[in-house]
């Protein structure tokens, strides 16, 4: 995995200037729009903080600029492993910030899962991904059992994971460090 931390947008996240945070980080990302950290961390960010409803000026125009985004990956970045990761990673949990009508939910959330499981094909020695894929799958007793037996055997690597590439001070960072935390309980 690439190295996503960002200095600045770092610092403006631990301050919880939120509003800078996504401006900042829109407007980095629309300068170098093939930059894979400035889009992966402006895409994270900017879901982060409509899925936890931060007080935002506007929701509606930080939500059209996420779609924006959304639009831009699929179109311009697909099949690039961290962008396919956060994509997926966000349309799986969380479907209706990329559709235009409810019709589209279970196709988009399908899309997402089908992004993760892409990743795993791809990168099938990849710890992360792995956990992200087994989570993902972890429905039904017979899948939740083979989820269990898969965390006991790759507690250590997991840690390491997180330590390895989410060790930086930021709301990202955090965020996956607590979710692989998760996963492992």
């Amino acid at each position: 995995m690439i190295n996503f931390e960002w200095e600045e947008l770092d610092k403006l996240e631990l301050e919880e200037k939120v509003e800078q945070i996504l401006d900042f980080s829109y407007n980095m990302w629309m300068l170098e729009q093939k930059n894979v950290c400035y889009f992966v961390r402006s895409f994270f960010i900017r879901w982060y903080i409509l899925v936890d409803m931060y007080d935002v000026e506007d929701y509606e125009a930080e939500g059209k600029k996420l779609k924006t985004m959304y639009d831009f990956g699929m179109s311009e970045l697909k099949n690039i492993t961290e962008v396919d990761w956060i994509m997926g990673f966000c349309m799986g949990i969380n479907p209706d910030y990329f559709i235009e009508s409810d019709d589209e939910f279970d196709f988009v959330e399908k899309e997402g899962n089908e992004l993760i499981h892409e990743l795993i094909l791809n990168n099938p020695n990849d710890i992360f991904f792995q956990s992200l894929y087994y989570a993902t799958l972890s429905v039904g007793q017979k899948a939740h059992k083979k989820y269990v037996r898969w965390k006991r055997a790759n507690r250590k690597n997991l840690i390491q994971y997180a330590q390895e590439n989410f060790n930086f001070s930021s709301v990202f960072s955090d965020y996956f460090s607590q979710k692989i935390k998760l996963y492992l309980d």
